[in-house]
């Protein structure tokens, strides 16, 4: 082929994908928000490592990636990163954020279909705001506010207002005011996230629909606050260790509806679960540990908790002012049962009387005589009356939840047992052999 058709058939292919696929543009000296403002529709911008001392606004549907070590330092009253369009993208970014009247947040989006991935935010105020803002990703995040500071001086982690259909998901958050707060928004899904070391670490108020899933939250005020909503899917989390205030609790539904809890990890918290003016809601399969209280209602009623565990909690339940929920068939390790059908289910009726929880309300001083003979001959005298007992009258004899072990970790423990079993049958032998 002639050399100069030859060239210009390359010519003509690298001009043909010139226009068909997006730009991709390098941050050289250009400040960050002139190399966006130059940028089209579909452009991908890769910025160097180093720190850049500016905020930017994208406007535009970009990609922005960093290299390794890309820090944008920000010390203004506006957000680092403010993202007004949709079909953005933002990822491996370390974000730096001060902000003196602490009203602003370290990155705001107001857009739909945006994806927030691999950033590392330190801020003094929020981390994350969307408003009015559908259909977002964030993923892979990580929020730390300032742990020197009280508590409520500090902002939210990641704070959704007006904000719908958007997943929060493997994000780690703490040293926050709350971790992951979400307001007046609904059908958000906020699943695998840790947050700890702050007031709340999930916090819903007047949502729809939302589903939280295998999420973590330790060591905060309380674990998990659900108030005002309906339809909340709540299963396979862990709330533990809650229970920096006298008020801490591992989950609170308040003036909830249509709720599902199941399969939730609570333990080592002061209340385990509080269940106040809520109604027709389903508590099912939650494994309810070391805590203070274990179940407590409020105004409750027509509430469904069954096929629970309750174990080794101090005062396992209460109740006040709620006398219509079926509280049937959970286990509860301190109850000596007696199965005379056969069927799994003991044929005596547990009764939880909270006296001891009343006393210990009033005199605090009385915790130190738990399980004293004094305090068990003062329970039998002074009994509750019987609209604040929870009851169950077909308790579980055996404790329905099975820890969850991954299938590797399971196969992994077989072997070791295996092994260590066909060791010592190999030994047995050896000797037996060698005597003979």
């Amino acid at each position: 082929m002639n050399k100069y058709l030859r060239f210009n058939i390359y010519l003509f292919i690298g001009f043909i994908t010139w226009l068909l696929w997006p730009n991709l543009v390098s941050a050289n000296s250009q400040s960050l928000q002139s190399i966006i403002d130059q940028a089209s529709d579909g452009d991908i911008i890769e910025i160097p490592r180093g720190t850049y001392d500016e905020s930017i606004t994208i406007d535009k549907a970009i990609t922005l990636i960093g290299d390794k070590d890309v820090i944008l330092q920000v010390e203004e009253d506006k957000p680092a990163i403010t993202i007004l369009a949709d079909y953005v993208t933002v990822k491996n970014l370390t974000i730096l954020y001060h902000d003196k009247m602490k009203e602003q947040a370290a990155l705001y989006v107001n857009g739909n279909n945006n994806g927030l991935k691999n950033l590392t935010i330190q801020t003094n105020s929020y981390g994350i705001q969307l408003k009015d803002a559908h259909y977002n990703k964030i993923t892979h995040v990580t929020i730390t506010g300032e742990n020197n500071i009280p508590i409520r001086e500090r902002k939210h982690g990641i704070d959704l207002f007006q904000a719908d259909h958007n997943t929060i998901s493997h994000s780690e958050i703490s040293y926050v005011e709350d971790g992951i707060y979400i307001e007046s928004s609904k059908d958000n899904i906020i699943h695998n996230n840790k947050a700890t070391h702050s007031r709340y670490g999930y916090h819903l108020m007047f949502t729809r629909d939302t589903e939280l899933y295998e999420n973590e939250s330790y060591e905060n005020i309380s674990g998990m606050m659900i108030m005002g909503t309906k339809g909340t899917s709540a299963y396979h989390n862990s709330l533990k260790y809650n229970q920096k205030n006298v008020q801490s609790l591992g989950l609170l539904l308040f003036d909830v509806h249509e709720a599902i809890i199941e399969e939730n990890n609570i333990a080592h918290n002061r209340v385990g679960i509080f269940v106040e003016d809520a109604h027709n809601n389903e508590i099912k399969h939650n494994k309810v540990s070391n805590n203070f209280v274990g179940l407590q209602f409020k105004r409750a009623e027509s509430n469904s908790i069954h096929h629970n565990a309750f174990i080794a909690n101090v005062v396992q339940g209460q109740a006040e002012g709620s006398a219509h929920n079926n509280t049937n068939n959970n286990y509860w390790s301190d109850h000596d049962g007696l199965d005379l059908t056969g069927g799994g289910y003991s044929s005596l009726t547990y009764t939880i009387d909270p006296f001891y929880l009343h006393l210990t309300d009033e005199f605090p001083p009385y915790r130190l005589l738990f399980q004293s003979p004094g305090m068990i001959f003062l329970e039998k005298m002074l009994q509750t009356p019987a609209e604040q007992q929870l009851t169950d009258v077909q308790p579980l004899l055996e404790n329905p939840i099975t820890d969850y072990e991954p299938m590797e970790d399971r196969t992994n423990i077989l072997f070791v047992i295996s092994s260590v079993l066909l060791l010592i049958s190999g030994t047995i032998i050896y000797m037996g052999v060698k005597q003979t």
